[in-house]
């Protein structure tokens, strides 16, 4: 069964396991987060029909937008599946920049969008400010997709925080070879390339654990490992029962 927009505002905020928000900016992640349990299976809550660009930007105004540094932070707020028919054009100009951002000198105040290459997804121009390639329009026609809202660590840089909205493929679709699903939000993370994104976003386990992730189980002892504890801080050192232990760090 399909739900409101009203329903699903208090349902995204609940589920996010995202707190009050406090810690959208991240950095310095020295201490686990909080992760999906690996012995569970992500249920795809009910999705939502749209109609209006209205109906997205109040969901996004109402979701945490969560710090997504290469350091981590734990899972990352995410919508339940938007069903569009039709067309649905969103512009940044209309998309409402979270308080957190707002509130700081450093953070970009004008969000952008990022899409990977999907039927019925569009982007096109930039938001205002843009240094990093986002988008400044997403159109969507008869699609359907999830939203993640995050704040893009882009230090050192013209600014050091940038708020995006990444689209993402619906729930339920299946990983690639080189993916796994996390169980907390039932989004493909790359296990081959980038290991320790599943660790990071899916698990939350501190960055120290996850520069020794591996598929399965961990780098061997005595491996070079590096990690970040802030967006232009890296710390390294070599990997020791899963954790990268040394003195490589500021």
């Amino acid at each position: 069964m399909r739900r409101t927009i009203v329903w699903l505002v208090v349902m995204v905020v609940a589920g996010s396991g995202c707190g009050d928000g406090s810690d959208v900016f991240g950095g310095r992640a020295t201490t686990a987060s909080g992760g999906a349990d690996p012995a569970t299976t992500y249920q795809c809550p009910d999705p939502i029909d749209v109609e209006a660009a209205t109906d997205i930007t109040a969901l996004l105004a109402e979701m945490v937008w969560r710090g997504a540094g290469p350091y981590g932070g734990g899972v990352l707020s995410i919508t339940p599946d938007l069903i569009v028919s039709g067309t649905v054009t969103l512009e940044s100009a209309t998309v409402t920049v979270p308080e957190s951002c707002l509130g700081r000198s450093d953070c970009l105040h004008a969000v952008g969008f990022s899409a990977p290459e999907l039927d019925g997804v569009t982007l096109d121009g930039s938001p205002e400010g843009d240094f990093i390639g986002l988008a400044g329009r997403l159109t969507l026609t008869d699609v359907t997709i999830r939203l993640r809202p995050v704040m893009i660590d882009t230090h050192p840089g013209p600014a050091n925080y940038v708020p995006a909205v990444r689209v993402l493929e619906p729930c339920g679709t299946p990983c690639g070879p080189a993916a796994a699903t996390c169980p907390a939000d039932g989004v493909c993370y790359d296990t081959r390339g980038n290991p320790s994104s599943f660790c990071l976003f899916c698990e939350g386990k501190r960055a120290e654990e996850c520069a020794c992730s591996a598929t399965p189980g961990t780098v061997p002892d005595g491996e070079p490992c590096s990690y970040y504890i802030s967006g232009d801080v890296i710390c390294t050192g070599t990997c020791e029962s899963g954790t990268c232990v040394g003195e490589g760090c500021p």
